[in-house]
């Protein structure tokens, strides 16, 4: 990122969150929150509302301008009022007792620390920037659930807890997440600790880190906790040959004074302290189980079996972290053919997601009411169809709908619901049907081929972190589709770039002429012309039931 977009942001604790390219924040121009985009590489900016863009000094002079109107809005704290909530702890019983027994909190740490009470009785933690108060930190003491526990007072400044005694220059610091873990730290006698309150760590600007040698960060054991502990050491200059992951005997520093760890044990955890494995890097020993298998079972199948013999003995079954490329002519099956495969699976209660972008989600149902039922739709009741309607609802099958959503399905888009499909629903497999629709939202100058490439590259990225298989169907070009014969890569618009990035580039391909027999139309062809997995390619012959929509090697 951009060191002067990051520090003004920083600098002027402007909220933004973080895609692969760009800081999204508040737009300065008309209001809209999470709508402004601003690159993190050229400070270029757009608002995807009110369409406000342009460099990033553009965006320092308008905000600069947007402040000065409306006036200060710091938090102003007197030395009374601060003084006064101070004085209040003292006959606070309540605050007290929490304090002291249940945090097991030194009194002489809160005092220093210049914790006091409000006037409906939250405990307060003030926040300090060059020796002035700058922040209140209220934690609620009040019985009511839909209260949140912890609160800033309004205008309070985000800053690093404690952070002042950066300003000795120090060699070493113990960093941790909360006010409360800082002052079990202080409790237990460790000097020079820092805490980031919130997880607030994008609003800092983290060179002030620079001249730190080591860095132990004694977050929270949870996976939340250590996820947040390696975003932090990736973020920092040198971070992750200068930070080093503690691992506590309970959660949180806090926990372990609660529950009387001794500070020796704590030294120890510290002293032991190891530097954090880079996110993506492994040793050998993670595959050790998988080698042997398939070593010592040859035949087995390495993904998840599709019920057709000889694709899965070519293909070795399809399976998470793959990217298939599905083609062929117009009207030659490549929906029919993928949603054969998706119900298969959800047969076998594997989720699975279709994004039906070409063809409506009601003509494919209709077409897996074919599948289920094995008839002549024509011949079934309304009631047997309602029957197959209510079996299909309740299989794993997913849809997305696009008269449900505002705006067109972007690549952004895309990435956030496989993500939220994944998490929510379990899906391993997705189909979009098609590349096009997503495509025509890929703006820019670039030619059309350079952008399938990208996309592509999108799509294996997805799989390979979402741990999924997606199956995405492309056309072919215009040349392509003029042929009788099996299409080849080079007829997939952007072919070259397709090959780079799929695993499988598979063709579904029969005779579609109007003048053809329906005997003849039954025939289909599934080529599989890329297989980066097995390395196998050829040609399986099907039989394609229509009135049925199913599929049956010959």
């Amino acid at each position: 990122m951009d060191n002067n977009v990051l520090r003004f942001l920083a600098g002027n604790h402007i909220e933004f969150a973080e895609n692969d390219t760009h800081c999204i924040t508040e737009c300065i121009f008309c209001g809209k929150d999470n709508k402004l985009y601003i690159n993190s590489e050229t400070g270029m900016f757009d608002c995807k509302v009110c369409g406000s863009s342009g460099n990033f000094n553009k965006y320092q002079a308008q905000f600069l301008k947007t402040k000065n109107s409306r006036g200060p809005s710091e938090l102003n704290i007197t030395g009374s009022a601060l003084q006064s909530y101070i004085q209040r702890l003292k006959s606070h019983t309540v605050a007290q007792h929490y304090l002291y027994s249940d945090r097991k909190l030194a009194p002489q740490i809160v005092e220093q620390y210049r914790l006091g009470v409000s006037e409906r009785g939250d405990i307060i933690i003030p926040h300090f920037y060059a020796g002035k108060p700058v922040g209140l930190k209220y934690r609620y003491m009040g019985d009511d659930p839909e209260k949140p526990k912890y609160y800033m007072a309004k205008g309070s400044k985000p800053v690093i807890y404690n952070g002042e005694i950066l300003a000795t220059h120090p060699q070493s610091v113990v960093l941790v997440e909360g006010e409360f873990d800082l002052l079990a730290g202080r409790t237990y006698g460790i000097k020079n600790i820092i805490a980031v309150p919130g997880a607030q760590f994008r609003k800092f600007d983290w060179s002030i880190f620079e001249g730190v040698e080591s860095i132990y960060l004694c977050y929270d054991q949870d996976s939340a906790g250590q996820k947040g502990a390696y975003d932090l050491a990736s973020r920092l200059k040198d971070g992750l040959t200068k930070c080093k992951n503690v691992v506590l005997p309970e959660n949180d520093l806090n926990e372990c004074l609660k529950k009387g760890i001794p500070f020796e044990k704590i030294k120890t955890c510290i002293e032991g302290a190891n530097f954090f494995d880079v996110s993506g890097i492994v040793k050998s020993i993670a595959f050790d189980d998988q080698v042997v298998k398939e070593l010592l079972n040859p035949d087995a199948l390495l993904g998840y079996p599709t019920g057709h013999v000889q694709f899965d003995r070519m293909t070795g079954g399809l399976a998470e972290q793959q990217l298939t490329v599905l083609s062929g002519v117009s009207s030659a099956g490549k929906t029919t053919f993928a949603t054969h495969l998706m119900y298969h699976y959800a047969r076998q209660n594997i989720p699975v997601a279709l994004f039906c972008l070409e063809s409506p989600v009601k003509k494919v149902l209709k077409d897996l009411v074919k599948m289920r039922s094995g008839k002549d739709v024509h011949s079934l009741t309304e009631e047997e169809i309602k029957t197959h309607l209510t079996a299909l609802t309740e299989m794993p099958l997913h849809w997305y709908d696009s008269r449900n959503v505002d705006g067109s399905l972007t690549i952004w888009k895309f990435k956030a619901m496989l993500k939220d499909i994944r998490d929510r629903y379990g899906v391993k497999f997705v189909v979009l049907d098609d590349m096009q629709f997503v495509l025509n939202t890929v703006r820019g100058k670039d030619a059309e081929a350079s952008r399938i490439t990208k996309l592509m590259f999108e799509f294996k990225e997805l799989a390979n972190s979402l741990n999924i298989h997606l199956i995405v169907v492309v056309h072919v070009n215009r040349e392509g589709s003029k042929t009788g014969y099996i299409p080849k890569i080079f007829d997939l618009k952007g072919g070259s770039g397709i090959e780079q990035s799929a695993d499988y580039v598979i063709f579904v391909h029969r005779d579609v002429s109007p003048d053809a027999p329906d005997e003849i139309k039954e025939n289909v062809d599934i080529a599989i012309a890329k297989n980066r997995i097995e390395g196998n390619t050829g040609v399986i012959k099907f039989k394609y039931d229509i009135e049925r929509c199913s599929y049956e090697e010959i």
